[in-house]
């Protein structure tokens, strides 16, 4: 899938990561600020994350797709089709769920460069698209979101994530739950 977007003038290419793109999203990953990173990235050996996604491409239940302007990787979203067992479980205590196989975790990283531009809002309604042709109504947070993170709940909320709960991750970091209805 190669899809042209237009953001306030300007022209975006969004597609599938492909192994290739290791040296594009080493790049874009280091850039991040050190408070972007606490809010996106568990693992703090970017190369090491760059790697394992490209090397994940076909394989798992994982779908990543990349913005790039130009040649440069500016966003990375990532797709889930499978709950953990510590998903389901969370999600039952919250509210009854839809069937398992509806349901989609999804995520997305915007370098901070591009941060605050209507990007994310802009992306979100092929995101929607990229989900219902993988057959699911619904989609959760990948991780969730920390409830610090202010900005990324606004968002969320303003895209029609409902929130569900709180929880603490693997971390022992406060998150927020949160579902659409695609």
């Amino acid at each position: 899938m190669n899809k042209e977007v237009k953001i306030n003038g300007n022209k975006f290419l969004l597609r599938e990561l492909r192994a290739k793109d290791k040296k594009q999203l080493d790049n874009f990953l280091i850039k991040w600020s050190k408070n972007s990173l606490l809010k996106s990235f568990r693992n703090s050996n970017l190369k090491k994350t760059a790697e394992e996604y490209c090397k994940a491409i076909g394989k798992y239940d994982k779908y990543r797709y990349i913005l790039l302007n130009g040649n440069k990787i500016i966003g990375l979203f990532e797709f889930s089709l499978d709950l953990s067992s510590e998903d389901i479980e969370r999600f039952k205590k919250y509210t009854e769920i839809p069937k398992i196989e509806k349901i989609c975790r999804w995520g997305l990283t915007i370098t901070d460069e591009y941060q605050n531009q209507k990007i994310a809002q802009n992306t979100f309604k092929i995101m929607k698209q990229i989900a219902k042709s993988f057959k699911k109504t619904h989609m959760i947070l990948l991780g969730g979101v920390y409830i610090t993170n202010e900005r990324a709940i606004h968002f969320y909320e303003k895209v029609g994530f409902k929130k569900l709960g709180t929880f603490k991750n693997k971390s022992n970091n406060k998150s927020i739950d949160m579902m659409l209805k695609i």
